[in-house]
C-alpha cells in the first residue's frame, strides 16, 4: 500500500512536470471556443501575446489567462 502511493506520487510529479507551458494557435482556439481564424486574427492583431517559433505562433498559458481576464496590460506587441 505504501509502494502504490509513492508510485502515484510520482507518476503525479511526472505529470505536473510535463504540464504544457504554452498552446498553439490551433490548441488555443479549441481551448477557449473560437475559430482558428478568429484565433489567428487575435494573435495577428496583437490582442493575445504570442511568440514566434520559427514558423509558428506559441501562446503562453499565462497570456491566455491574462486575456481571459481581459487585463488591459496583456495586449502588446508579438515577438
Amino acid at each position: 500500500m505504501q509502494t502504490s502511493m509513492v508510485n502515484g506520487g510520482a507518476a503525479s510529479a511526472e505529470r505536473e512536470s510535463k504540464a504544457k507551458l504554452a498552446y498553439s494557435v490551433e490548441e488555443f482556439a479549441q481551448a477557449v471556443g473560437l475559430s482558428r481564424n478568429h484565433a489567428y486574427a487575435l494573435v495577428r492583431g496583437g490582442i493575445v501575446k504570442a511568440v514566434r517559433a520559427g514558423s509558428r505562433w506559441v501562446i503562453p498559458i499565462k497570456a491566455v489567462e491574462c486575456w481571459l481576464e481581459d487585463k488591459d496590460d496583456c495586449a502588446g506587441r508579438n515577438r
